[in-house]
């Protein structure tokens, strides 16, 4: 007769079993790419599709994000845990002839700002934060000189808003990318 297997680990053991799978950074929120918060889409006046995307706390105070050239509103679900931790509704659109945004005419900085400024309509947003990375800033500055009807957070409180954000863009990556360095 043959002696049993062991399942310790000696000789004869075999390999140990896999890890389980880490949460990939595409796969940040609880939906992930395929989800609705993340692949949201609504129709401008002129009968054009505006994509966007929301993380974090749907009741929490809303942040649009603007990110750089070849970025797209996905970056947004990896801060969804740390925008929950903060109250915050982070809401990211691509901008037209991106992602699923149509080409707006004309397009630039203004057919964003126009964009924006129907985003905010149609979710109801009045007071919002503006966050942009790098070209993203040029974005935030337009649509802060041409978005009607929406308060733009500033003022004093400013520099504690900054520091959230700076504090979840830090979770957010580190959060995202963690399961990667394990």
């Amino acid at each position: 007769m043959g002696a049993a297997k062991s399942k310790g680990a000696g000789p004869g053991a075999g390999p140990p079993p896999p890890p389980p799978p880490a949460r990939a950074a595409a796969d940040a929120g609880p939906e992930g790419l395929g989800g609705r918060r993340a692949n949201r889409v609504m129709v401008t006046r002129d009968g054009r599709h505006l994509s966007f995307a929301e993380a974090g706390d749907p009741a929490g105070f809303p942040v649009l994000c603007f990110f750089g050239v070849g970025s797209s509103r996905y970056l947004v679900l990896l801060f969804d845990d740390a925008a929950r931790r903060l109250g915050l509704r982070v809401i990211a659109c691509d901008r037209p002839g991106f992602g699923r945004s149509s080409p707006a005419a004309g397009g630039g900085f203004a057919a964003f700002a126009r964009d924006v400024e129907a985003l905010c309509a149609t979710l109801r947003l009045r007071r919002v934060a503006l966050w942009g990375h790098s070209v993203g800033c040029a974005y935030v500055a337009a649509c802060a000189l041409l978005v009607a009807g929406c308060q733009f957070f500033g003022g004093e409180s400013l520099r504690g808003f900054a520091k959230r954000l700076f504090d979840l863009l830090l979770a957010g990556i580190a959060s995202a990318f963690l399961p990667f360095h394990r």
